[in-house]
């Protein structure tokens, strides 16, 4: 089951059906608004928003190839390791919401990036929890990972979560991204620790944004 979908050429004029998705309309609206500024330039795109069990397999597996482009160097790094295995399973957790970007081109949809996220419990708080957050390589560096954190946070404000977290690793680059557009450690995240040579970073941060809501 597709949640919703919009078809847009590069006046990025909007087709939107719902099926069976009540909590998904009331925010899906703005999708296309928060996006559009960053990809001028760029036609035949499609923003679609699935479930964990309505996503296609050919895009859920576009999707995990982004993420192993981008994070499987990381994840080796770490001490987690990388296990493909364990990774599509954690994409298909009960309660995902993947927002996807692709564009159309000869007969064939490429997914160029996507955000998948929850709205959970973090240590007995309600949060909205974003779980992976991918850009193809073309798209990097336009804006686009601002926007689809935006949808993050205008689907927590729909959920009256106070606030958005995320994990992520201490070695990649995003770190100082999400700092710029708000994000702060949480309380029970890992922390740097302050040796005599330096300083050792943990394998990953935790890190959380409080969600500005209608009325606040």
């Amino acid at each position: 089951m597709q949640l919703m979908s919009c078809s847009a050429s590069a006046s990025w004029q909007s087709m939107a059906n719902y099926y069976e998705a009540p909590d998904i309309a009331p925010w899906a609206q703005s999708l296309v608004k928060i996006i559009r500024g960053s990809l001028y330039g760029l036609e035949n795109l499609r923003l679609d928003v699935y479930s964990e069990s309505s996503i296609p397999r050919d895009v859920f597996q576009q999707c995990f190839n982004l993420i192993e482009s981008n994070l499987k160097h990381l994840y080796r790094q770490s001490a987690l390791g990388w296990s493909s295995v364990d990774k599509q399973e954690e994409m298909r957790e009960q309660g995902l919401i993947y927002v996807t970007l692709s564009q159309h081109e000869h007969h064939a949809t490429r997914v160029l990036g996507f955000v998948s996220f929850m709205h959970t419990e973090e240590n007995g708080e309600d949060v909205v929890y974003c779980y992976e957050i991918q850009l193809a390589s073309r798209i990097q560096g336009l804006g686009v990972g601002k926007s689809l954190m935006q949808v993050v946070e205008s689907y927590a404000a729909h959920c009256a979560a106070p606030k958005c977290m995320l994990t992520v690793f201490s070695a990649n680059r995003a770190v100082e991204f999400y700092r710029k557009i708000g994000y702060t450690l949480a309380e029970n995240s890992p922390q740097d620790r302050k040796l005599r040579n330096g300083v050792s970073k943990p394998s990953y941060y935790i890190l959380e944004k409080a969600v500005q809501h209608a009325g606040v």
